[in-house]
C-alpha cells in the first residue's frame, strides 16, 4: 500500500524525518515514542497537526493541536493540559525551554531498516 516505517532495534525510530509515513498522515518517533522537537510530531493529510514530546502533548510556542480547519485545540506542557492563558503564563515564567532538558539522542543501532507495510 506504499506505507513506510523505520525501525531500529525493534523500535520505531528515525532522526530528522518521520518514522511512519502513510497516505493519510506522517508520524515522528524517537525510540518508539511519538516525539519531535522542532515541529509537529503528527501531520495529517487534512492539515491537522499535533505536537508531542516523548509521547506527551507538548508545545511551548502555541497550541499542541491544530485541527485541519485551523481551529486551535489544547495547550499542554509535558502532557499537562491547560488553558491558553495558563500556558502563556507558564511559558513566560521560564527562561529555559523545557524541551531541551531531555533531548532525543541516537545510540549506535544494532539493526536499522525501513519496511513497506
Amino acid at each position: 500500500n506504499g506505507d513506510m516505517e523505520w525501525w531500529i532495534d525493534g523500535q520505531l525510530h528515525r532522526e530528522g524525518a518521520p518514522a511512519v509515513i502513510r497516505s493519510d498522515a506522517s508520524f515522528w518517533f524517537c525510540h518508539h515514542r511519538c516525539h519531535r522537537e522542532d515541529g509537529p510530531a503528527i501531520e495529517r493529510a487534512d492539515g491537522s497537526k499535533e505536537w508531542k514530546f516523548q509521547d506527551l502533548p507538548h508545545r511551548e510556542d502555541g497550541p499542541c493541536t491544530i485541527m485541519g480547519d485551523g481551529f486551535e485545540r489544547g495547550w499542554a506542557i509535558h502532557g499537562k493540559l491547560m488553558s491558553a492563558a495558563e500556558h502563556a503564563k507558564y511559558c513566560e515564567s521560564r527562561t529555559t525551554p523545557t524541551a531541551v532538558l531531555v533531548p532525543c539522542t541516537l545510540t549506535v543501532p544494532k539493526l536499522m531498516f525501513a519496511k513497506k507495510t
